[in-house]
């Protein structure tokens, strides 16, 4: 069977090297994820008793990426006939070696260190991954069925300087060099571009390109894969809050309602505009009143040029909320409330934040003299992510903010320079 791969990938198929951690990360578009996908095929059919397991942070993102790359494999090389795919579990299993994959996700409650007899790990956006789920993992992936050596591959893009997945590829590979695979006795590290993969089209190419230029800091994180130094963690710097005069045009509401699940939480909607090069901020609401009485001041916010409205939740809380919004949005408005994505706030931080420090973010000059501006601020400028904020810090504000503004990328409104990024942010 003649399968091609991109040569720099070549050691992911050398399934007889000891080394057990195989640190697979840099920019975007290098095809990483696709050549490990590929890799973890070929190793279920090469030998017996291989026992795969796909991690990432929630076993949903798991089918969504990883299980959706391996069926990708499998189409594009027309392997199906090889495997059977379990439409209950999201696994596959080669008929000839019975080998098999397994999913887990590190936040949910099925326990890893649980699951026996595994031989293998990939471990996707490992930088999303804390450091005693990954010690699970490890212990995890140790089953001597197999004659082959156990290997864990760890993949991911870019992440701050002082991550885990940072840190714990510099004490396993003392010196990685960009574009180049650097090895130890137990790991080996590779680092890659979109400029290795010669399977791109020029259109993506040339978005990337244009990302130089748009703004240098976000090109050298997700195109080149540069790890970056957080000093203080904050997303939003003071020094980048504008005001002005924002004029109404078209754009989208994002409310975040609070549902009473934590206490003291508030509802948080903001009503954004833009022009294509610019985003404004009309209106915002942040008020700790019961959700169906915020409701009444989101529907107040609705135009003819904001008939967008998107809610937080959508999905997670379905049932009677969901009905209630839809049908009273309606009802006042004579509007239907759209499917939607969920946002992966922390995967987007990085594209916001590079939108905020091109100041390309503008405020309503009038909110600064709301009875709540101060508590706005305070979320806004004290917001390191979800992780950090959800030890104490309110984060409902800046949440929404973030939310609404991945939805004006998604749908097309504000520059279509971020599109080709955004993907990663929302499922």
């Amino acid at each position: 069977m003649d399968i091609k791969y991109i040569n720099e990938f070549k050691y992911l198929f050398d399934f007889t090297d000891t080394k057990r951690y195989l640190f697979v990360y840099g920019g975007r578009g290098s095809g990483k994820s696709y050549q490990i996908a590929l890799s973890v095929v070929m190793k279920l059919l090469a030998a017996k008793n291989v026992k795969f397991l796909l991690v990432r942070s929630f076993l949903k993102d798991v089918v969504n990426s990883q299980v959706e790359q391996i069926k990708q494999v499998l189409d594009d090389f027309n392997l199906h006939k090889f495997f059977k795919f379990d439409r209950t579990t999201k696994t596959f299993t080669a008929k000839g070696t019975g080998s098999c994959t397994k999913n887990a996700g590190t936040r949910e409650s099925m326990s890893i260190k649980s699951m026996a007899e595994i031989t293998d790990a990939w471990v996707e956006e490992f930088d999303q991954i804390a450091s005693d789920d990954f010690v699970n993992i490890d212990g995890t992936v140790r089953s001597k069925k197999t004659k082959l050596p156990n290997k864990i591959i760890l993949s991911f893009n870019a992440c701050s300087d002082e991550a885990f997945a940072a840190t714990f590829l510099r004490s396993q590979v003392m010196q990685p060099v960009s574009n180049c695979i650097t090895m130890s006795s137990n790991s080996l590290a590779h680092h890659s571009t979109y400029k290795i993969n010669k399977h791109l089209d020029k259109q993506y190419i040339n978005s990337l390109l244009q990302l130089e230029k748009l703004s240098p800091n976000f090109y050298n994180r997700y195109v080149l894969g540069e790890f970056i130094q957080d000093s203080t963690g904050a997303v939003f710097s003071e020094g980048f809050l504008r005001f002005g005069s924002v004029p109404n045009l078209r754009g989208l509401i994002y409310w975040d309602p609070a549902f009473g699940t934590k206490e003291g939480d508030y509802s948080s909607a903001v009503k954004l505009s833009t022009d294509g090069k610019f985003i404004y901020i009309n209106e915002v609401i942040l008020s700790q009143d019961l959700y169906h009485e915020v409701f009444n001041k989101v529907i107040a916010m609705c135009d003819n040029t904001h008939r967008i409205l998107c809610i937080d939740g959508w999905f997670t809380q379905k049932g009677y909320h969901t009905s209630f919004f839809a049908n009273e949005f309606y009802r006042v408005k004579k509007m239907i409330i759209p499917e939607f994505p969920r946002v992966k706030v922390d995967q987007a931080i990085p594209i916001i934040q590079s939108i905020w420090n091109s100041n390309k973010i503008i405020f309503d000059k009038n909110l600064q003299y709301l009875s709540y501006w101060n508590e706005l601020k305070s979320q806004l400028l004290s917001f390191k992510g979800k992780k950090e904020t959800a030890k104490g810090k309110h984060d409902d504000f800046p949440d929404a903010l973030i939310c609404g503004i991945v939805m004006l990328i998604k749908k097309n409104l504000f520059n279509n320079r971020y599109n080709i990024l955004i993907n990663k942010s929302i499922e």
